[in-house]
């Protein structure tokens, strides 16, 4: 492991002692310490840092920069929870029911959009209902799986799915969204305490495996930092075996697996055992990039949603990626490597 990725398995460890001593180290390097802001930046963890941190990032000169990464995660803090709020008064005061996902964390990190999931049955009421109360859309409704929301002087997008997918095509069921979710209290600056159905642990770490394996072929420290403390506790990690095998995302499982005992030594017996059985088909995948984000090749997404397809029989639904293509608001998600592959 390199010095950055000892540190973060440290911190995941909860060993901050040792991991100052080696902030230290990577502080007082010039060529380490210009790694490292890399590191914040692309994985937007200055509020992680500072908060551990916060001596060490004054004693080496690197408090300006990470105060004013900090001002922009509480401003996206402010317009998410306000966001937030407003939604989910709408849809409880009108009776629909919701699960909110990859959205929160424990280290901090604001995203730039909200993921929420309702009923496909309720979607047109839910859009309706939305629009006559000051949301506006910027994806074509016609796109029910996941369309995009915004209010006005608002930066966060609300994504509104009825599927989890990846152009069209579901990478993770609905019914286990619901399945897996509990009350979470959220303390807001503007609004106090806001009491949300989101994902529970199990269920929103099984999310970020497959969102980070099979959409993204990229693992962040929001994810690890989700995922990690499942692995590390034998019973949590033997469900989430359980619910990944459900879904039929043993693979992207192994995946995830491979890429972090490679980059941070942390891996579980169950998922250990699961890695083992696809250790022919991971060699595609490469290495991953040694400092997070961990980037992985696209061959390792596409095999995880093949593999997918068709343990659930359902190797029909890559017809529909030519007419989802059309709806991409991000150009890198592998739905791209398949259009190319079928024009071909």
């Amino acid at each position: 492991m390199n010095m950055i990725n000892v540190f973060i398995r440290k911190i995941l460890d909860g060993d901050y002692t040792d991991a100052a001593r080696i902030l230290e180290a990577i502080l007082s390097n010039y060529d380490l310490k210009r790694l490292f802001r890399r590191v914040i930046v692309e994985n937007d963890i200055a509020p992680l840092i500072y908060n551990l941190f916060n001596d060490l990032i004054e004693k080496y000169s690197f408090s300006n920069e990470i105060i004013s990464l900090l001002r922009n995660n509480k401003e996206r803090e402010k317009y998410r929870d306000e966001l937030l709020v407003k939604t989910i008064d709408l849809l409880d005061s009108n009776g629909f029911d919701y699960v909110v996902f990859k959205t929160f964390n424990n280290i901090g990190t604001i995203d730039v959009d909200i993921d929420l999931m309702i009923h496909p049955w309720d979607y047109w009421d839910v859009v309706n209902i939305l629009l006559e109360n000051g949301f506006y859309a910027i994806d074509d409704l016609s796109k029910t799986y996941a369309t995009g929301l915004m209010i006005h002087n608002n930066p966060i997008v609300l994504d509104l799915h009825t599927m989890l997918t990846v152009l069209g095509i579901p990478y993770v069921s609905h019914e286990h969204l619901f399945r897996g979710r509990k009350w979470v209290k959220i303390n807001s600056k503007e609004y106090g305490r806001i009491s949300v159905k989101a994902t529970g642990p199990i269920s929103e770490a099984l999310v970020r495996i497959a969102h980070a394996v099979i959409k993204e072929a990229e693992i962040k420290l929001d994810d690890v930092f989700t995922v990690a403390p499942i692995y590390l506790d034998k019973n949590l990690e033997s469900k989430l075996c359980k619910d990944l095998a459900s879904e039929s995302l043993e693979y992207a499982g192994a995946v995830f697996t491979y890429v972090i005992m490679d980059s941070l030594a942390i891996s579980g017996e169950c998922m250990r055992k699961e890695l083992a059985k696809h250790l022919v088909g991971l060699g595609l995948a490469g290495k991953a990039s040694i400092i997070p984000p961990y980037n992985f090749s696209r061959t390792a997404s596409i095999i995880a949603l093949l593999h997918r397809l068709i343990v659930r029989s359902e190797i029909y639904m890559l017809s529909v990626i030519p007419r989802n293509v059309l709806y991409r608001r991000n150009a890198a998600h592998i739905g791209h490597l398949f259009v190319k592959s079928i024009l071909r």
